[in-house]
């Protein structure tokens, strides 16, 4: 009998190379709201609660959530690069 390889049906994200810089109050993580097309660079969530976020085509740059709690979180085309997620659910 061969061996039968499952294939994985996560693909890696389809990101451009630059996004714009969330800096704006407006592009900080709201509950309830939806993100597109941003960068987010040393943004510190730590030991936070938030739920029905959507964050679409993001990349999130040195951004530290230790033991924050995401409920309902949607992410789609999203690249975490030096995060630090410790403890975060």
């Amino acid at each position: 009998m061969g061996s039968s390889r499952s294939r994985s049906s996560v693909k890696p994200p389809q990101l451009p190379r630059a996004l714009p810089l969330a800096e704006s109050q407006d592009d900080m993580p709201t509950e309830g709201e939806s993100y597109t097309g941003l960068e987010y660079q040393y943004l510190d969530l730590a030991e936070q609660s938030m739920s029905r976020l959507h964050f679409e085509t993001v990349v999130f740059t040195q951004v530290i959530a230790t033991a924050t709690r995401f409920d309902h979180l949607r992410m789609e085309d999203v690249r975490f690069v030096g995060c630090n997620l410790a403890n975060a659910a």
